[in-house]
């Protein structure tokens, strides 16, 4: 047997918990409809490349890094491979290149190895611990290179890759000229038409050879 319904003397005194709780999810509904229209305006006004906020809460820290990723951001947006879930990745080569550099300037300024006193009172060389924090941050600096194509390399196989589908582009759309009718005896044929590709362009402008040289 199903729980009975209570009174409604009964219901009042309770405060009418079916109704409050009615009332409280129509509040929370009509709240999260005024927040989502604040939250996609703010999300489509947050620049989706700005700097992270490990670099701009300690700027003086993180200075070249801040520099790095200007640069880099640029670089990408112009060469049409940015995008903003890529920002750890690059934040990551930022800091890369600023401990890379950092380590550089510390090994110019204390050498390769440093004298190290030892408990027994002489003195022995080790080498600078620097060498191996620049090492660390050059290989982190040479695989980030590497997925974002940010080398000569790279380029160079991208514009081979271009060169190649160019080269097959004959192969896979027929661009053979269409046949053209049969032209009279006698009668003079119709010029062809040169087309707005390069090469028709540079065959309508050329010239023959001349004659050989004596």
């Amino acid at each position: 047997m199903g729980r009975r319904k209570d009174s409604p003397a009964a219901q009042a005194a309770k405060g009418y918990p079916g109704r409050r709780k009615s009332r409280e999810r129509k509040a929370a509904a009509d709240l999260e409809a005024r927040a989502q229209p604040v939250a996609d305006q703010v999300a489509a006004q947050r620049d989706p490349f700005a700097a992270p906020r490990m670099f701009t809460g300690a700027p003086a820290f993180y200075a070249r890094a801040l520099e790095v990723w200007t640069d880099t951001i640029r670089g990408l947006r112009v060469m049409g491979r940015l995008d903003s879930r890529y920002a750890p990745s690059i934040a990551i080569y930022c800091v890369a290149v600023q401990e890379w550099e950092t380590a550089c300037k510390h090994i110019r300024q204390h050498g390769f190895v440093q004298t190290v006193k030892r408990t027994t009172g002489d003195n022995w060389l080790r080498p600078n611990p620097m060498l191996d924090i620049r090492a660390a941050a050059e290989s982190t600096i040479r695989d980030k290179a590497r997925e974002f194509g940010l080398s000569p390399l790279f380029d160079q196989d991208l514009l081979r890759v271009q060169s190649f589908n160019r080269s097959r582009q004959g192969e896979l759309f027929d661009n053979s000229p269409e046949p053209q009718p049969e032209q009279p005896a006698g009668s003079t044929p119709a010029p062809r038409t040169v087309s707005e590709d390069p090469i028709d362009l540079m065959n309508a402008t050329d010239s023959p050879p001349p004659g050989q040289l004596n």
